[in-house]
């Protein structure tokens, strides 16, 4: 069906499962401007330890209507939405499928096309109360999303409550995105609860982007994040915003999200669980490669967080303004992992690779294991660590093993290239020849 400039949306189904939504041409829709997807409120992380900005409406972007929209409430089954293209619509996102109450929803979604929209949501997910929403994607492209100013996301998944989404997208492309320093190219977030995303991202592009590349914010509390990059492109952010006060570099920004990276991911929730994956991927020309963060904010449950996990092999993170990876410690925690293998941390405007504890935190994480070779997560080395700004590897009141890496030439680091401040440290060892790290297929 072609369908143009409808009143509200092109289609749009309750409880419909065992639909197949097939090859639609949709533009123009929601003429009226209904509300649709809301992301739900949720508490702003800071850079600032223990601090925290609470819910409230004003941080809850209301999307409209959406071209194709498959809502669950009570319902159990499939939903098919694969070769429709959505375009040039000035108040409408293009695919939302939100499964609520009791509902458990399993989505296929595949080869849709979603061009010029300009409210900004090209493709969202979601699942509230205690809702399962598990998802299949596979060669969508989501292409000038967006106008200026607009929240927008090519890829956006969103829990409250215990929702719980298991999204795998595969062979996505996502390019020229219109919007303000929100505008991100595949954002996963808990905004409240103890739900869980589980975000598995493969063979894919995303390009030319505003603010943050990729996003996995981890709000709720007792809540679990996971994202995996594997066969990843992150190539060119336009806004470079301050890093948090606490950060190595000195920056002013007190929000650690919106601010040019590749990828910022963390919590601010007592017990909560964030694992970020990054395999035979490139990030590149961002604020920062990745950002890495753990600060529980007064309110948002009680406790320590539970843990955060880095787990990075085979990958290029380069040409940075600044930092190429930066994790920062801002309050007591469980477990800190971070694992490097086979990677090229190079020619970044900062530190390579920073690893950062807040004063006040010393102590506070007691399975503390940050390993790039040599450590206790088994990392062989082998990482090309050279060419970045002020160090190639920074340790802030942590203990960093870096064994078996190549410094740019042969033997360890030079002085300069391993830097330490307050009670961190870096145990380090060179190799006698260049190793084939960062071999990714992307280029």
């Amino acid at each position: 069906m072609v369908v143009k400039t409808a009143y509200r949306g092109a289609v749009y189904g309750v409880d419909s499962v065992g639909v197949r939504i097939i090859g639609n041409d949709v533009s123009g829709e929601n003429t009226s401007c209904t509300n649709g997807f809301q992301v739900q409120p949720f508490n702003v992380p800071t850079g600032i330890p223990g601090v925290m900005i609470p819910a409230s409406p004003a941080v809850a972007p209301q999307n409209g209507w959406a071209g194709i929209m498959v809502d669950g409430q009570r319902a159990v089954g499939k939903v098919d939405v694969g070769r429709n293209y959505l375009h040039d619509s000035s108040c409408a996102d293009g695919i939302d499928v939100r499964a609520m109450g009791s509902s458990k929803l399993t989505a296929k979604v595949r080869r849709n096309t979603v061009t010029h929209i300009k409210e900004g949501l090209a493709i969202g997910m979601q699942a509230l109360d205690k809702a399962v929403l598990h998802v299949t994607q596979d060669r969508n492209t989501e292409t000038y999303i967006g106008s200026p100013g607009a929240d927008c996301e090519g890829e956006f998944a969103n829990t409250a409550g215990s929702g719980q989404i298991y999204d795998t997208v595969d062979h996505n492309t996502f390019a020229h995105a219109i919007g303000g320093t929100s505008c991100n190219g595949f954002e996963t977030i808990v905004s409240t609860g103890n739900g869980k995303i589980v975000a598995n991202l493969r063979n894919s592009t995303f390009r030319d982007n505003v603010g943050d590349m990729f996003e996995e914010g981890n709000l709720g509390s007792g809540s679990t994040m996971r994202f995996v990059a594997d066969n990843v492109l992150a190539d060119r952010t336009s806004v470079r915003g301050g890093n948090p006060p606490g950060s190595s570099d000195g920056g002013s920004n007190p929000i650690p999200f919106n601010i040019g990276d590749c990828m910022v991911a963390g919590h601010n929730g007592a017990a909560d669980s964030t694992t970020f994956v990054m395999r035979n991927s490139v990030f590149k020309h961002c604020n920062n490669g990745i950002s890495l963060g753990n600060n529980v904010g007064q309110g948002n449950g009680s406790g320590p967080a539970k843990q955060l996990v880095a787990d990075i092999s085979h990958s290029v993170i380069t040409g940075n303004a600044k930092y190429g990876l930066h994790v920062l410690d801002g309050t007591p925690m469980t477990s800190l992992h971070v694992k490097i293998a086979s990677t090229a941390i190079t020619n970044n405007g900062e530190p390579g690779a920073s690893f950062e504890a807040e004063a006040t935190g010393i102590g506070t994480v007691p399975d503390s294991r940050l390993d790039l070779g040599g450590g206790g997560l088994g990392s062989p080395g082998g990482n090309c660590l050279s060419g970045n700004g002020s160090g190639d590897v920074e340790a802030t009141n942590l203990a960093v093993v870096a064994k078996g890496n190549w410094w740019g030439h042969p033997g360890p680091p030079s002085p300069g290239q391993a830097v330490t401040h307050g009670i961190g440290s870096v145990s380090a060892s060179g190799l006698l020849g260049p190793p084939r790290c960062g071999v990714a297929a992307l280029p």
